[in-house]
């Protein structure tokens, strides 16, 4: 009996060790790949109990509603690339929304040249397979997230700043 919990001991033991070794392995974070959004939303500056502020969370839930909004970042070098938007339609699949950025990163800042909205700079957090970022944005960057998600951007002050935080997962 003895020897039978020995040899039961030992194979347990033997597992366990190669288990961890496999878990130990380091990869690295990386912003390449596809990324999908599963929580953004805007802090404004003026109020964050504003009328403004209520108006981009429910539209972002209505869009989150309606889309899957999805980031995929190709890497050329590191820490430099090409970047796709997405927003997909969930109920059929297709992309309803789509624009190209080029992005290059220092540090731990992520500056994105968008094709149709400006140069934003963000601070990013990557974790594996989290990306959180928090993105400035003034009047001309708050008009165009407001337009995308159906709102009107005529609403929007025009000394308003606020930050946008986004939560990926890849």
């Amino acid at each position: 009996m003895r020897n039978t919990l020995t040899a039961i001991f030992l194979i347990c033991s033997i597992i366990a060790i190669t288990s961890c070794s496999k878990n130990n392995e380091y990869v690295e974070s990386t912003l390449d790949g596809e990324w999908t959004t599963v929580e953004r939303h805007v802090d404004i500056d003026i109020d964050p109990d504003s009328l403004l502020s209520q108006s981009f969370k429910n539209l972002y839930a209505l869009d989150d509603k309606d889309y899957i909004i999805k980031r995929v970042f190709s890497e050329s070098e590191k820490g430099q690339g090409h970047l796709q938007i997405k927003a997909l339609n969930r109920e059929t699949g297709y992309e309803d929304r789509y624009r190209t950025a080029d992005y290059h990163t220092v540090k731990d800042t992520l500056y994105i040249k968008d094709s149709e909205a400006a140069q934003t700079s963000s601070i990013f957090r990557l974790d594996g397979r989290v990306l959180i970022t928090w993105t400035k944005l003034k009047k001309k960057d708050l008009d165009f997230i407001y337009r995308e998600i159906g709102g009107d951007p005529n609403l929007i002050p025009d000394d308003a700043e606020a930050t946008l935080i986004m939560r990926e997962v890849k």
